[in-house]
């Protein structure tokens, strides 16, 4: 009576803290949708009106409710220290629609999160993948592999309940959770954390008796689902190697096949009727609250069948021990697993932001560098365009300038041109006038004298006439205000330059001086002169030259360049010359001269005149002595 007590004792404590702990470790409640394996899951209960919308399918219109049934449920979601294990989302298909009801605008940075916040969350997760239609709607019936054989005739179902013939035995696994105690190294060695172990195992019809038309035992085995894919248990004396790459698992010294369609029933774990206590020992599904063993059993004494079921007892416990030992090592890797994927994805989320932080800094510092670069270029542009105009304005300022200058010297030359002629016309008129006077008062001895008279001021009248300056035409040579400048040959010394200046007085009297440079001849001379213009031949001036002349030649040997003799001298200058103005725009020079340098030089000179405006002229001049010269040159009247 007492065994049998403590066992239901035990039994009864057993599930209670299965159930409770089942209860605690139960999927995170949410509500949209969840990625996971690439493809997108429907979770929760959705609202009606998103879960009654159509939405095209490749079998035609089907609404989101019927799209759900046919996705499935997926791996499952469930909540790891606040964390999802996988993104969730508010829709119904993970960012892409159609939007629960409280649902706003989606980002396609932060369409979901995994602690579902939404995009106030730290752990914002990009749009995911859209319903996979082609694959929910083309989905076969479970494999017939999976599926025990059946009798010809139908059964009851009832019947196909007991004898586990129902294919839905395999399809509908027993699912409980327990508390694991293990171990924490990160607390020391005395350290120990809890941790939530997940039984999955299919329903066990070791007590069932099949029907007679059986060809094969029902399959009384385990099934586990790892990443969405189903294993079956197989029989005792499948070989662990061999077949297709992940067509085979080994957990806790059992083998398993993937249910892809293509296992041979008779591969699978399949106990005989005669092998129940053995099939008893190695079923590692939920303890049953109540024992099995009949209660006038329970009322016997102690017996070697009661030793042999306290052995078996001890034999179960051993293997569930066994078996919440590999469950709970197993939680643990998986939990371990989540727990570097979520690290990984957090270092990865905070790479991101790290390189788009950095990228933000980059593109800010490129951008500072690229305006501070287009206004240093406006401010050398500014500064070039301000000196540009500083220097336009100062060539205007210049030119205006000198213009004006021009203007005035121009006025005032034109104001003592006209000064000048005047004071000649009054001088000539007053000539004319006394002349007049004293050809009254003398009378004529005799007749014919006074015929010869009246015929030799005709005739002296016509040659006067002829010397006569018109008045459009100005007295140029009387000018001798000037300055000239003439590219020269020397007969001896060779080319250069000859300058001369001259400047005139109202008395008649100008001074003057020359400058002539050559290779090896140079002179100077300075001096004075007076000028007199005949009242009735004013086209002609004569002038009287007197000054001081200084003169270097320098001689060189041709076949001794390092010979060379030099020769100074100084005279005086003495010369008369004539200017005879032609029209408005020609004049000629002619004179002679005699310089005492250099042992004494006769000097014959001439040169002609002309005018390009009213101050400026293009001169020719030569000389005939001692030392040929040939120039042309300009000359200007200031």
């Amino acid at each position: 009576m007492r065994p049998e007590f403590v066992k239901s004792a035990v039994a009864l404590l057993v599930c209670g803290y299965l159930v409770s702990n089942a209860a605690s470790a139960s999927e995170a409640h949410w509500v949209g949708s969840y990625s996971a394996q690439g493809q997108c899951f429907c979770v929760g209960d959705l609202e009606t009106t998103v879960s009654s919308r159509i939405v095209p399918t490749p079998v035609g219109g089907q609404s989101v409710q019927q799209i759900c049934q046919r996705l499935g449920t997926g791996p499952g979601l469930s909540s790891i220290d606040g964390l999802f294990n996988h993104p969730v989302y508010a829709d119904a298909q993970c960012g892409h629609g159609p939007s629960l009801s409280s649902a706003g605008e989606v980002s396609e940075d932060c369409a979901g999160s995994l602690d579902g916040k939404g995009d106030e969350s730290e752990f914002c997760q990009p749009i995911g993948p859209k319903w996979d239609l082609a694959v929910a709607f083309g989905k076969k019936k479970a494999p017939a592999a999976a599926l025990p054989q059946e009798e010809s005739t139908q059964k009851p179902e009832s019947q196909a309940a007991l004898d586990g013939s129902d294919p839905g035995l395999l399809n509908q696994p027993v699912v409980s959770s327990i508390d694991v105690e293990v171990k924490d190294e990160s607390d020391g060695l005395d350290g120990k954390k809890i941790l939530k172990a997940k039984v999955i195992s299919s329903p066990s019809t070791a007590n069932r008796t099949p029907g007679n038309a059986v060809k094969l035992p029902p399959f009384t085995g385990k099934k586990v689902v790892i990443d969405g894919a189903r294993y079956l248990q197989a029989r005792e004396d499948i070989p662990e190697t061999g077949g297709n790459p992940g067509a085979k698992i080994v957990l806790d010294g059992a083998v398993y096949l993937l249910d892809d369609g293509t296992i041979d029933p008779a591969d699978l774990y399949r106990k005989q009727p005669d092998g129940a206590a053995t099939e008893q020992k190695a079923e590692s599904s939920v303890v049953k609250p109540t024992s099995t063993v009949p209660e006038s059993t329970a009322k016997k004494p102690a017996t070697s069948a009661n030793v042999d079921d306290v052995e078996t007892a001890a034999a179960r416990k051993q293997a569930r021990e066994r078996q919440l030992a590999a469950e709970a090592e197993a939680t643990l890797a998986a939990r371990k697993a989540e727990q570097e994927r979520i690290a990984k994805v957090e270092q990865l989320r905070r790479e991101q932001e790290q390189q788009a932080r950095e990228q933000e800094a980059l593109a800010k510092s490129k951008e500072i560098i690229e305006q501070q670069r287009a206004a240093q270029v406006r401010i050398e542009q500014q500064q070039a365009e301000q000196k540009l105009e500083a220097q336009r304005l100062a060539e205007i300022e210049r030119l205006e300038k000198e213009k004006l200058q021009a203007s005035q010297l121009e006025a005032q030359q034109q104001a003592q041109q006209q000064a000048q002629q005047q004071a000649d016309n009054n001088a000539r008129e007053a000539r004319q006038a006394s002349v007049a006077e004293a050809a009254r008062q003398v009378e004529p001895a005799t007749t014919a004298s006074a015929n010869s008279q009246e015929q030799l001021p005709e005739t002296g009248g016509s040659v006067a006439s002829a010397l006569r300056l018109p008045a459009a035409v100005r007295a140029s040579s009387r000018n001798f205000k000037y300055l000239e400048a003439l590219p020269v040959s020397y007969d001896v010394g060779g080319t250069g330059v000859l300058l001369e200046g001259s400047g005139g007085s109202r008395d008649r009297f100008h001074f003057f001086g020359r400058l002539g440079v050559a290779d090896s001849y140079q002179e100077i001379l300075l001096g004075g002169g007076y000028y007199l213009t005949p009242p009735r031949a004013d086209r002609l001036t004569v002038v009287l030259l007197a000054g001081v002349e200084v003169g270097n030649f320098e001689l060189q040997d041709e076949q001794s360049p390092d010979v060379s003799v030099s020769f100074s001298d100084t005279g005086v200058y003495l010369g008369a010359a004539t200017r005879f103005v032609i029209n408005s725009r020609f004049e000629l020079s002619a004179g002679a001269a005699f310089s005492s340098f250099f042992e004494g030089d006769a000097v014959l000179y001439g040169g002609g005149y002309y005018h390009l405006n009213r101050q400026l002229d293009l001169v020719s001049r030569f000389e005939i002595g001692d030392n040929d010269l040939l120039g042309v040159g300009i000359r200007f009247y200031y």
